[in-house]
């Protein structure tokens, strides 16, 4: 964990302090397992021997962009999925369900309203592409695209797969350097990373001539800083224009950049950032 970060969109260090939160480890018998597991990853994996930890959220002055501090580095995220990986290995494999990889409805209408977004944005068919999934989990977002004949390919340490979809690796580095794809997508990763702009600069090395890069993330700043039930889950928070200075930084041309609210499951909205971008 470092205290005092460059911003991982523009290297510059002009943070302005928009609010902070306390956080402290949780009584077993309190909150919901998901925060709690998280918290753990906090104060078990990032900061041990500490039991709680003031976490203030910062503005770029330069980009716009958001992050937290102290932020975690690569080796700690890297540590972090270690850790909620061997807590996942620990729960007995009946609980866990088939290896059989069904895409569920909501998958199907996330994926479909991806592609349509994409078309729109890009002002193309997707249709017949060469397609590559980095961060997709168990593909299930693939499917729209599998049904408009696009090959799919997935990045992911997820073990199993939808059919149809091929797994790659579980990380870029497994892709054959000779590699090109049509479309990359990138659907609410980016928040994940120590170093979006490297991951997003090699991606955009991965694209065909004229292929598309689709980024999508949560749009978490509306009028208060994203100061969460725990600050483990997401570690960047972008806007439009933090989104589009990533992808500019990263030599790419922006094609679009918008807010959308799509309508959740639960029945509520919620606000993805989408941007689509080809090679500068």
């Amino acid at each position: 964990m470092i205290d005092d970060p460059t911003c991982p969109v523009c290297s510059l260090s002009c943070w302005r302090e928009i609010g902070s939160r306390r956080y402290s480890r949780p009584a077993e018998s309190k909150g919901s397992h998901y925060v709690n597991q998280r918290l753990g990853v906090l104060f078990d994996v990032w900061l041990p021997g500490q039991s709680s930890v003031e976490v203030r959220a910062v503005l770029c002055e330069a980009c716009g962009m958001v992050i937290q501090r102290p932020r975690p580095e690569a080796a700690d995220l890297d540590a972090k999925y270690h850790y909620l990986r061997d807590r996942q290995a620990a729960v007995p494999a009946s609980a866990m369900g088939s290896a059989r990889v069904v895409a569920s409805a909501n998958s199907v209408e996330r994926g479909a309203e991806m592609q349509r977004a994409i078309s729109r944005l890009a002002g193309r068919r997707i249709r017949d592409l060469n397609v590559l999934d980095y961060g997709g989990g168990d593909g299930q977002l693939m499917q729209p695209f599998l049904q408009a004949n696009c090959h799919c390919d997935l990045v992911d340490y997820a073990p199993h797969q939808l059919a149809g979809v091929r797994k790659i690796g579980d990380t870029l580095a497994s892709v054959p350097a000779d590699r090109r794809y049509d479309l990359v997508i990138a659907s609410h990763v980016v928040e994940h990373l120590a170093d979006p702009l490297a991951v997003v600069a090699s991606l955009a090395e991965r694209l065909a001539s004229g292929g598309l890069l689709y980024v999508e993330v949560p749009m978490e700043i509306w009028g208060q800083p994203p100061l969460q039930a725990e600050p483990v889950t997401h570690i960047n928070f972008f806007s439009r224009s933090s989104l589009r200075c990533l992808l500019e930084a990263a030599g790419l041309q922006v094609l679009d950049c918008q807010l959308a609210s799509p309508r959740h499951p639960s029945g509520r909205r919620f606000a993805p950032v989408k941007a689509v971008a080809t090679q500068g």
